[in-house]
């Protein structure tokens, strides 16, 4: 079994232990389960008017049998969004790209609100504008 997982975040993440990509490399290794990191970005300057150009470049093999892990500074879109939040559109045009092998991940932080209604919305917003199964 191979693993491919395509992400925003620096390179940098996988070597240095701060609990977050590095423990996934950590785990796959463990599982003896082949693991390749595939960056996307890191070397540009992402900016709020550039985002066409910066999602429609992602390399469409990057998201064949991949876990693919978005990470915004700050989650999904909301009503005014900045360059650091992932408006739905992205996140549609990168879950179209994928094949059924491959898992999408979106990290989100939680707002000052209750969980359970949060998340509800969330995931009835992502089955809508994603035209998804259930997330999980």
């Amino acid at each position: 079994m191979a693993i491919r997982v395509f992400g925003t975040s620096s390179r940098g993440a996988f070597e240095k232990n701060d609990g977050t990509l590095a423990n996934c490399a950590a785990f796959f290794l463990e599982q003896r389960v082949s693991f390749e990191y595939c960056p996307y970005g890191e070397e540009l300057y992402f900016t709020h008017q550039e985002r066409g150009a910066y999602f429609g470049g992602i390399p469409s093999d990057f998201l064949q049998r991949a876990v693919v892990l978005v990470d915004p500074d700050n989650g999904l879109e909301v009503k005014k969004p900045t360059e650091r939040h992932i408006l739905y559109d992205e996140v549609k045009s990168i879950y179209a790209g994928m094949d059924d092998s491959s898992i999408l991940v979106v990290f989100q932080y939680f707002p000052r609100a209750r969980r359970e209604p949060y998340l509800s919305g969330r995931f009835r917003d992502l089955v809508s504008k994603l035209e998804c199964p259930d997330p999980i």
